[in-house]
C-alpha cells in the first residue's frame, strides 16, 4: 500500500477544517435568526425587525370616576300667604346678654332666650296650625321694643327692620320662604365683591350635630353644635371680612357640602346645598343678598 506524503495529509486536513467551519457558520446564522425571530405563536409580539405575527392589541383604559358632590338647588321664595310660621331675626341693639322674649297676641311665648348684639335667632309659631298668629310683641329685658304684624296683612320679609331687630329670613304657611322686601330699610341686591356673612338652616336629621365651616385656607368661620331645623350665622375671617372664594361645611368631622362665596356663582336665600339652606346673607359691595 502506497503511503501518502505529509503534504497531502495536511491538505486533506485543511479541507476538512474549512468544510467544518462553513457548516458551523451556517448553523450559527440559523441559531441567530431563530433567537431574534422565533416561530409565530398566538398573539406573539415579534421583535422590531421581524414581520408581525398577530394584530395589534387594543387596551381599553377606564376613565377616572368623578367623586360625588353635593348638588346645590334653589328653593324659590314667595309673598306672605296664610300667615307667618317662622322668623329669623338679627338683634341690632347694643345691650349685651339681652333677655329677649317673643310673645304672640294671646301671650304664648314663641321665644325666650339670651341674645348678644349682632346675633341671630329663630322661632316658630306655637298656634295649633304652627303660625305666629296675627301679631307678635318683642321684649328686651321685660320692656316692649317692637311689634310685628304676622298675619300677612302688611308687608313682611327679610331686610324689614323694626325696633332693634331685623328680619333675615322667614316662612309663611302657604307661600313658603319669604322674599326680601323691595324698598325696605335694607333692600337686597346681587352678590358683589364676595360674601361676608351667611345664615344657614340645618336640614339634616342628626341631633347635636358638630358643624364646622372652614374657609379655603382652613380658617374656621363657625364651630358649634346645631340641632335639626336650627339656624346659625357666621361671618368671614379674612382681613377684609369676607369668606374667601369657597367654604366647606363639615358635620361631625366629615365634609357635607361646599359653597362658592366669591360671587362667581349664584348665591342667596333659598339656595340648598347638602344638608343646609341659606336663609340670609350679605356681600361686601351688594349688601343683603337677594334670592338667586
Amino acid at each position: 500500500m502506497e503511503k501518502k506524503s505529509p503534504s497531502v495529509l495536511i491538505c486533506l486536513l485543511t479541507n476538512v477544517i474549512l468544510v467544518a467551519c462553513v457548516v458551523l457558520a451556517n448553523l450559527l446564522i440559523v441559531v441567530i435568526l431563530v433567537v431574534r425571530c422565533p416561530l409565530p405563536e398566538p398573539c406573539h409580539t415579534p421583535c422590531p425587525t421581524c414581520a408581525p405575527t398577530c394584530p395589534p392589541t387594543v387596551t381599553n383604559t377606564p376613565l377616572p370616576t368623578a367623586m360625588p358632590t353635593a348638588t346645590a338647588t334653589t328653593v324659590p321664595c314667595g309673598e306672605c300667604r296664610g300667615g307667618v310660621t317662622e322668623l329669623t331675626l338679627r338683634y341690632n341693639g347694643t345691650t349685651a346678654n339681652a333677655h329677649v322674649q317673643v310673645l304672640q297676641k294671646q301671650g304664648d311665648v314663641a321665644f325666650d332666650g339670651t341674645v348678644q348684639p349682632g346675633e341671630t335667632f329663630t322661632f316658630s309659631g306655637v298656634d295649633k296650625d304652627g303660625k305666629l298668629g296675627t301679631e307678635i310683641t318683642i321684649q328686651i329685658n321685660g320692656r316692649v321694643n317692637t311689634t310685628l304684624h304676622t298675619s300677612c296683612s302688611k308687608p313682611i320679609g327679610p331686610d324689614l327692620v323694626s325696633g332693634d331687630f331685623e328680619i333675615v329670613a322667614g316662612r309663611s304657611k302657604d307661600g313658603g320662604p319669604l322674599c326680601p322686601l323691595s324698598g325696605s330699610d335694607g333692600e337686597c341686591g346681587e352678590c358683589r365683591g364676595g360674601v361676608t356673612e351667611l345664615t344657614l338652616r340645618y336640614n339634616g336629621t342628626t341631633a347635636n350635630a358638630h358643624v364646622q365651616v372652614l374657609q379655603k385656607q382652613g380658617d374656621v368661620a363657625f364651630d358649634g353644635t346645631v340641632q335639626p331645623g336650627e339656624t346659625f350665622t357666621f361671618s368671614g375671617v379674612d382681613k377684609d371680612g369676607k369668606l374667601g372664594t369657597e367654604i366647606t361645611i363639615q358635620i361631625n368631622g366629615r365634609v357635607n357640602t361646599t359653597l362658592h362665596t366669591s360671587c362667581s356663582k349664584p348665591i342667596g336665600p333659598g339656595l340648598v346645598s347638602g344638608d343646609f339652606e341659606i336663609v340670609a346673607g350679605r356681600s361686601k359691595d351688594g349688601g343683603p343678598l337677594c334670592p338667586p
